[in-house]
């Protein structure tokens, strides 16, 4: 064969490789640009690039505090194997994208008790999504008057009306505990007061805000949403007249605190600490936020009181495991 044919050949096997390709990348194009016309983007991008998150092991509590930005989000595992998700993040697309990546991470389809503590938009924003795409159980909101006091808690409320989950007011005196003996803990509500009690005055948004009390073998937590330092007050007053006890809640060794409003100003006192002898505690803020999270002076407080004390700006999603020995691990994403 001449040069002049070999060349003519494979430059005609160069064309049709050429046009094999652009009709496979034409096609690719055409079906990815369909599949995005039709089928809305919430259904497949949460499932991408998704964060790497061990099982939990036989007997283990995990909590989760997830890195959201400037604003909450802790997704519990109880030993037992049932879930539970207190606040949703603050609606930003980015924020409820890690939240249901990391639920997907999980393989978590069903949450057994979803916990919105307040009305405040950088704790309701992603539950609406998460209520639409995730199976829950039953979902603790706040007793709150206008259901648009914000268009983020307006979106949640929406959704939860159009829910079959059961559905709760936050209240003191909620409790949710395990019926295996062999890997018990409790989960009680204490605070707030139900608007329904005799004397309860109205309240705004924080101080209503609920604050969740969890025991597991000898560890303890407080998730305190944003309560502030009134709450805090009456908690510690509670303590001193034995009024905790009563309900068999001891926050005078808390091994967890998801310390209030983001580490602000208005909450986190000297007196709340030394009642409550925190080891751990965990700041859920954004990087750089506007509002100055964590405050100096509190995070000055908590590095002075707690043995240990980690910011989601700082370390990324922060992963604490309990065992029913007592034993217990913490790690960052980052």
């Amino acid at each position: 064969m001449s040069y002049r044919k070999e060349e003519k050949r494979i430059q005609w096997k160069l064309r049709r490789i050429r046009a094999i390709v652009f009709a496979v990348v034409f096609f690719i194009v055409v079906a990815v640009c369909i599949f995005a016309a039709f089928v809305p983007p919430e259904t497949w991008k949460y499932y991408f690039e998704l964060p790497s998150v061990s099982d939990r092991k036989s007997g283990e509590l995990r909590i989760h505090c997830l890195d959201v930005g400037q604003g909450d989000s802790t997704f519990i595992e109880f030993p037992d194997g049932k879930t539970m998700l207190i606040d949703g993040g603050n609606g930003t697309d980015e924020s409820t994208t890690a939240i249901m990546r990391y639920l997907n991470a999980l393989d978590v389809d069903y949450i057994d008790f979803v916990v919105l503590t307040h009305s405040d938009s950088d704790h309701c924003g992603g539950l609406d999504t998460v209520l639409t795409y995730k199976d829950v159980g039953t979902v603790y909101y706040p007793d709150v008057a206008d259901a648009t006091v914000n268009k983020e808690y307006a979106s949640f409320f929406t959704a939860l009306s159009g829910s079959s989950c059961k559905k709760d007011f936050n209240r003191r005196g909620l409790n949710i505990q395990s019926d295996n003996t062999d890997y018990a803990y409790q989960c009680k509500w204490i605070w707030p007061y139900s608007t329904s009690n005799p004397g309860a005055e109205p309240v705004e948004s924080n101080a209503q805000s609920a604050v969740l009390w969890l025991t597991y073998g000898d560890n303890q937590a407080l998730f305190m949403g944003d309560a502030p330092a009134s709450v805090e007050e009456t908690l510690c007053q509670q303590v001193a007249d034995g009024w905790l006890d009563l309900i068999g809640v001891d926050i005078t060794s808390i091994e967890w605190l998801k310390v209030s409003h983001h580490g602000s100003a208005d909450g986190t006192t000297q007196a709340f600490l030394e009642t409550i002898n925190v080891k751990t505690a965990v700041i859920s803020c954004g990087k750089d936020n506007v509002y100055g999270h964590p405050n100096a002076q509190v995070y000055e407080r908590l590095t002075n009181q707690a043995e240990s004390v980690y910011r989601t700006d700082k370390q990324g999603t922060i992963l604490a495991t309990w065992k029913s020995d007592g034993k217990s691990n913490i790690k960052t994403e980052k």
